[in-house]
């Protein structure tokens, strides 16, 4: 929309003639070398479309996400690197790819994502032949075409061809074909500035036309071409000054320096022109600063560099400005880096002693604040004195202690400040007692303790002072307990604890003093808690912290205010209690809860139904029916972290006033507006292990960030684009595939994860400006882990497979085994009944009988009956184990013992025999396969020992050997080659026992796989002795 000349021609006189000097209602951040900036001038300024600030300076290009800088500068040895480290101009394509000019002629375009610059300069000479040319400007219109403000006039850019178009201006030489400006209005009309003449340029055509500048002064150089919101045109020029152009009216006005007046343009090279989201102007200089017109009122501010404050513009040279997406004002200066003005970053007035100016603050430590009902403010300070403020004509008068003056001001620590009906100002000080200010005759009358009146006050250091609603002054004091002024009388009333009395003032230490809106007194103390006033029987009740029970939770009571809900919120030294008078109920509020700090100073309630907290880490403002705190720092405006007790006020109005230990803070609750910029969220770049990687150079041509499972320590560096205080930006990131929940990390700008399983994730991110505005979109990354290659699908479904046919061979396998064991048990049965059979044979039998027919013809009855008993329990055992596989040893070596004792009898006493059983050996529960030794025995009698005359021996020894029952038999007899000799000669019978029981011990040991089975040893082989041994191997297990 555009405003007639007329009106604007107004607002310009009006402005001009008002034009201030140095400003000190701003504060500019500063970015220095010190910071992370490559170089101390910052040429040019540019955000691209992420939300990244870039700076151009002499000695390589930046990119800065409110925390970090990146800096690219040109490498030798390097041809993707920037091609100078002097940066002219930069301007982003709407492809996101960034073109650079640097100062040495060369012209870059740059790949953000892959970290590759590539360079046109030779295209470039190339297209307008001549090796001296250089880029002034590169700049991009609606359409999206790059343009290039040149030294040989005006280029544009081919995106398919890679070519550059040259257009020259027809009616000028050679040497004024430099171009120094372009800009696009809002009709799509392109101006050209080239040296001090000024075009338009159709684009349709490709011819200029010169617009004739009438005004009285030369112009050399235009730098700046700018239009404003209201569709006026600015031109900045040298050495003419400022100059705007009202298209509707077709007028010129020229605005230049004069030495002669400090009111008007510090200096006529104005080279940047930007507007701000107020609609005001801000133009830089060559060497005098910045100026800025207030479209609010027409005026113009100048902001000067000031050694003596930090605050100020860093360098008078203004070489770039621009204004961000949030409205943030960035000032590139020669020398002087890089300057920020945010103007929603201060919420908050702040006034201050300075040193500098006599007519200021008294002093900075304020325990006290007050605004009368004449609209001035009186600020009470440690040893300043009393300060009375004027906001409207910015005036101060400071009143101070003066000894020689009995109507000044009793001591200069003024502590507490009120104002009675008539209009009068009450001072309570520490240690000058009371005070009565006279507006009309600015005197002072005292009023101060008297050890001999008992109707004085009691004690000189007051703390708090509080008129209730009857007009009547109460006074608390740091140590003379409550004090009570009538007003008639003049004579105070004293309440002071009595340690006899529970119903007295439970300290004489008072800190706060509060009336509910029932007419209640309500007294906070130092170290005695909260205490309620009955003033009809002039009682105290008394609140105290008990840790027991639903109490206060401190004793030290700094600060009482009430709601119009009848609840009163009560500051403590351990946090902010919400207290209900019907109930007698409390609620605590600490750090915990959002607090900023435990220690709460002052509490005031707003309009609007939120609590605003002074304490030791800055104010906070508090919503009770959220329960949520937003905490603001000296970064807001505040003039420390640290406040004041008592020294907290709200005005009819609703502003409100903080005092601490540097000034007093000013403001109205409506007008704390929270940042409302949704900041952009990105994640910047990604380590694994400690290597840093940009995000773009990873990821697939998908988007895709394809890792390894060997990857198992990844980082995501991430930021939001929020410059108003970037270092309290607020983060939450999630995992999906790992955990589903949002991580809130605070300023935490990283994200670290370790040991992930192979899979598919998604890596979020979302951030929020430093008031908590949350940018829930954010930022995302797929992720892929590829597992190792023995989890992959292929490798699983070989696995399977091969474990099917693994599996298939072993139940093939267990069938075999199972078909050979069945065979083996059944070959194990028949030979047992063999082996029943063998010692069950007709000959053993017959010889016994006869044996007892022997006896019985002999008439040896005892004998026959003995050796016939021992042979049916024989007998009845044999017949008896016949369905049993297995026996304990020691039932084995009772069958074998009946046996041996009949063969002992049959042979008449030919032989001895023993039985020796190792004592490890559980004979009782060991058990061995049946009918299994006997042969053996039978075998060394009937073929060693019968051919012995006498003195015949025979040996058996059990043992325990590897899961196996070892059994020696040994006899002296005649031996193997001896029985074989006699065997022939009389033809003996065959010793089918034996053979029996050695195929049963090689059937058993071959189940077993234990390769042992029967060993027989001559021993006149061996040692040139007689007899045989046989080692006889019994599995224990499976027999």
């Amino acid at each position: 929309m555009r405003i007639p000349y007329e009106k604007t021609l107004v607002l310009f006189l009006l402005g001009w003639v008002n034009l201030s000097g140095q400003s000190t209602e701003i504060k500019f951040e500063r970015l220095s070398v010190e910071h992370g900036l490559s170089q101390s001038s910052a040429s040019v300024i540019m955000q691209d479309s992420q939300g990244f600030m870039w700076f151009g300076t002499q000695d390589g290009l930046n990119k800065y996400d409110g925390i970090n800088f990146t800096i690219y500068r040109h490498d030798p040895l390097d041809t993707t690197t920037i091609s100078g480290n002097y940066i002219g101009s930069l301007c982003e394509d709407k492809d996101g790819l960034i073109w650079v000019a640097t100062g040495d002629g060369g012209l870059d375009r740059f790949d953000v994502k892959k970290g590759i610059f590539e360079h046109f300069r030779a295209a470039f000479i190339a297209s307008s032949s001549s090796n001296a040319i250089s880029v002034r400007r590169i700049y991009r219109d609606k359409l999206g075409n790059i343009w290039f403000a040149t030294s040989q006039g005006l280029a544009r850019f081919n995106k398919l061809e890679k070519q550059f178009k040259f257009f020259l201006i027809e009616t000028a030489g050679a040497e004024s074909q430099a171009i120094s400006a372009i800009f696009e209005d809002n009709e799509g009309i392109f101006w050209i500035g080239a040296r001090g003449r000024l075009f338009t340029f159709d684009r349709n055509k490709n011819r200029f036309l010169e617009f004739t500048i009438k005004v009285s002064r030369e112009i050399n150089f235009i730098s700046a071409i700018y239009e404003d919101s209201f569709g006026l045109l600015w031109l900045g020029t040298s050495p003419a000054g400022l100059i705007h152009y009202d298209r509707t009216s077709a007028k010129f006005k020229l605005f230049q320096n004069d030495l002669n007046d400090s009111h008007i343009l510090g200096h006529n090279a104005a080279s940047n022109i930007v507007e701000d989201k107020k609609g005001d102007l801000w133009f830089g200089t060559e060497s005098s600063g910045l100026n800025r017109l207030n479209r609010s009122d027409g005026t113009f501010s100048g902001f000067l560099h000031d050694p003596l404050n930090p605050n100020s513009l860093s360098n008078n040279i203004v070489m770039s400005l621009l204004t961000d997406n949030s409205g943030t004002l960035w000032i590139g200066t020669s020398g002087g880096g890089i300057n920020k003005y945010d103007p929603n970053k201060v919420k908050f007035a702040h006034y201050e002693n300075d040193l500098r100016s006599p007519d200021a603050l008294g002093g900075n430590m304020v325990w006290s604040i007050f605004k009368d009902s004449e609209r001035f403010i009186w600020a009470g300070t440690q040893m300043g004195g009393l300060t009375r403020f004027d906001p409207e004509s910015d005036d101060y008068k400071v009143f101070k202690h003066d000894p020689s003056d009995s109507f000044s001001l009793s001591s200069d620590a003024v502590f507490a400040i009120q104002e009675d009906k008539a209009g009068a100002i009450w001072v309570g000080t520490n240690g000058g007692g009371l005070n009565k200010f006279n507006k009309r005759t600015g005197k002072f009358k005292r009023f101060e303790w008297d050890s001999e009146n008992s109707k004085s006050l009691s004690s000189n250091r007051i703390k708090t002072l509080y008129f209730d609603q009857n007009g009547t002054l109460w006074i608390g004091t740091l140590g003379g307990g409550l004090n009570k002024l009538d007003p008639d009388s003049m004579e105070f009333t004293r309440y002071v604890n009595d340690p006899e009395n529970p119903g007295s003032i439970s300290s004489n230490a008072v800190s706060s003093i509060f009336e509910d809106m029932d007419g209640n007194i309500w007294i906070g103390t130092i170290g005695g808690g909260l205490n309620y006033f009955d003033k009809r029987t002039e009682t105290f009740s008394r609140y105290l912290y008990n840790p027991d029970a639903n109490s206060l939770s401190h004793n030290y009571v700094m600060s009482i205010c009430e709601q119009p809900s009848g609840i009163l919120w009560i500051g403590t030294n351990y946090g902010l209690n919400r207290f209900d008078p019907e109930t007698n109920d409390f609620k605590h509020y600490t750090t915990r809860d959002g607090l900023p700090n435990n220690v709460i100073y002052g509490v005031l309630a707003d309009d609007r139904g939120n609590l605003w907290i002074s304490s030791n880490r800055g104010l906070s403002r508090f919503d009770p029916r959220t329960g949520t705190f937003n905490n603001y720092d000296i970064d807001d405006g505040l003039q420390s972290f640290e406040f004041n007790s008592g020294a907290c006020f709200k005005s009819t109005n609703g502003e409100m006033f903080f005092g601490g230990v540097n000034g007093f803070n000013v403001f109205h609750p409506d007008s704390v507006k929270d940042n409302p910029n949704v900041p952009p969220v990105v994640i910047s770049n990604f380590k694994k292990f400690d290597q840093r990687f940009r995000l773009g150079d990873v990821l697939t041509e998908f988007g895709l960030l394809k890792l390894s499972y060997k990857d198992n320590f990844i980082t995501f560096e991430f930021a939001a684009l929020d410059y108003t205080n970037p270092q309290k930006n607020q983060y939450a990131y999630q995992l999906e595939g790992l955990h589903d929940d949002w991580i809130y990390s605070g300023n935490q700008r990283y994200a670290t994860f370790t040991n992930l399983d192979p899979g598919e994730y998604v890596f979020r991110v979302k951030g929020a400006n430093s008031d908590g505005v949350w940018n829930e979109r954010g930022a995302s990354v797929r992720i892929l882990i590829t597992p190792p290659f023995w989890k992959t699908w292929w490798f699983m479904w070989l696995a399977i497979c091969l474990s099917l046919t693994a599996l298939l061979l072993v139940v093939m396998n267990l069938r075999e085994r199972a078909k050979k064991k069945a065979e083996l048990n059944k070959k194990i049965s028949e030979l047992k009944l063999q082996a029943l059979r063998a010692q069950m044979n007709p000959h053993f039998v017959f010889n016994t009988l006869n044996s007892i027919q022997y006896f019985i013809s002999s008439n040896e009855r005892k004998a026959a009956y003995r050796y016939l008993s021992k042979f049916s329990k024989l007998m009845r055992r044999v017949l008896d184990n016949a369905e049993k596989s297995k026996l304990p040893i020691s039932e084995e070596l009772d069958s074998l013992k009946l046996y041996l004792e009949l063969e002992s009898l049959r042979f008449e006493g030919k032989f001895n025999y023993k039985i020796d059983v190792d004592a490890k050996i559980d004979v009782h529960n060991i058990e061995i396969p049946t009918l299994l030794i006997q042969p053996f025995v039978e075998n060394a009698i009937h073929h060693g020992l019968r051919f012995k005359r006498s003195n015949g021996t025979l040996h058996v020894q059990i043992s325990l050997e590897d899961n196996s029952i070892i059994c020696i038999i040994e006899d002296n007899g005649i031996g193997i080659q001896k029985a074989l000799k006699s065997k022939n000669k009389n033809g003996g019978h065959k010793p089918v026992g034996l053979k029996v029981s050695q195929e049963r011990l090689a059937t058993l040991n071959e189940l077993r796989k234990n390769g042992r089975g029967v060993e027989i040893i001559d021993l006149a082989k061996t040692n040139g002795g007689t007899g045989t041994r046989v080692k006889i191997v019994i599995p224990i297990e499976d027999a």
